[in-house]
């Protein structure tokens, strides 16, 4: 039994007719059983569409304009069935009738794309698969890092999970986007054969991208260099910031962001200074006069490396003799820390240390001369000169 029927057994006022539409006489249960309808599915299409709204902006990661795309895709389904529903209640018209021309219109053709029609069920079915794809990449770096936080015994190092996550993030996009092109009509098999033409045609033209492509590829599989690490670029300390499938952006103590091509970094030697350990060693020189006593010399500055704040604990310093210069007996200071990126502090400290020391213990640090020695000819020539 219809609503209105029902409202009509339990009170018999609402069959009193309010008006005629279109030559049909429009009673009151009919209007009422409308806007209840109406009102009903409304109220829950608004509770729905706040909860997909706030579902996303609890995430963070989605833009104002994907939340309310995302919105507007369930609010809208969501009315217009209600108002086919509230029709179909009231008596006005049958859902069937309405769900059919809505069938009608949702397949009619739009586009063809290499022979294959494209309708709007076609299309917003992509575009509902294209929208889940990209929530899912986002969500898959979420899920990668709860896993690798899951293991209390093994959890691996950033620069390892920012990898892994941008590797699932584009094998979910392929996926996605693939299933995508597949649910509107587009033969994969097709594209991929004119893709490959296509690239073939401007691959020449473009063989820095792609090199710089396959790179970022190579890094991403091989992580020889992370998210993180400490590099020597041109004789520059940089570190990495993040790594895209192209390019890389790392910082130097400058502040400085410089944007390092992918080739670059495999194609060209590069020092890691945090590929296996972080410890690094830094080395300070010095020349001391060669009447020094050298036995004192190495005292001081075994005391100094010793002694020295910033040093790593795990690792012993050391202090070696390197050679014996035109002006000096040369020295160095061998420390190791634990932070590559302090290397230029950690020198320039181990700089001021050594000199306070070799100071206060009175030994010379060496600076170049040059002895003159004039021959009796020369001297009676000034001589002339200076009589003149």
């Amino acid at each position: 039994m219809r609503p209105v029927e029902l409202l009509h057994e339990a009170w018999p006022a609402t069959e009193a007719v309010l008006l005629h539409v279109a030559g049909r006489p429009v009673r009151a249960s009919t209007l009422l059983v409308l806007v209840a309808v109406l009102l009903l599915g409304f109220a829950l299409e608004r509770i729905l569409g706040r909860a997909a709204r706030r579902r996303l902006e609890r995430g963070g990661r989605a833009t104002p304009a994907t939340r309310r795309l995302v919105t507007e895709l369930v609010r809208i389904p969501l009315a217009v069935l209600t108002l086919s529903l509230a029709l179909d209640a009231s008596g006005l018209t049958r859902a069937g009738a309405f769900l059919a021309w809505l069938g009608r219109v949702l397949h009619a053709e739009l586009f063809q794309v290499a022979g294959t029609r494209v309708s709007l069920a076609t299309l917003l079915t992509g575009l509902v698969l294209v929208l889940l794809t990209l929530w899912a990449s986002r969500a898959s770096d979420r899920v990668v890092e709860r896993a690798a936080r899951s293991n209390p015994l093994h959890r691996p190092d950033p620069g390892t999970v920012a990898t892994l996550q941008r590797l699932v993030h584009y094998l979910v996009l392929v996926v996605g986007f693939a299933i995508a092109l597949e649910s509107v009509g587009i033969d994969l098999t097709a594209l991929f054969t004119a893709g490959a033409v296509f690239a073939v045609g401007i691959g020449f033209a473009m063989q820095n991208i792609a090199q710089n492509f396959v790179s970022g590829l190579i890094l991403l599989v091989e992580r020889s260099i992370r998210p993180g690490d400490v590099l020597e670029l041109d004789d520059h300390l940089v570190r990495v910031d993040r790594m895209g499938i192209r390019t890389t952006v790392v910082h130097t103590l400058d502040g400085e962001s410089l944007i390092v091509p992918n080739s670059i970094l495999v194609q060209e030697r590069v020092k890691n200074y945090t590929l296996d350990d972080r410890a690094c060693r830094v080395h300070v020189g010095v020349g001391v006069a060669y009447d020094s006593d050298m036995a004192a010399v190495r005292r001081v500055l075994e005391t100094v490396a010793a002694d020295f704040p910033p040093r790593s604990r795990a690792r012993e310093p050391a202090v070696f003799l390197v050679g014996f210069g035109a002006s000096s007996v040369d020295w160095e200071v061998h420390v190791w820390i634990e932070e590559p990126w302090d290397t230029p502090a950690v020198r320039s400290a181990l700089h001021e240390a050594v000199w306070a020391a070799l100071a206060e213990a009175g030994i010379v640090i060496a600076f170049p001369q040059v002895d003159v020695h004039l021959d009796r000819p020369v001297e009676a020539a000034l001589a002339r000169i200076g009589g003149g």
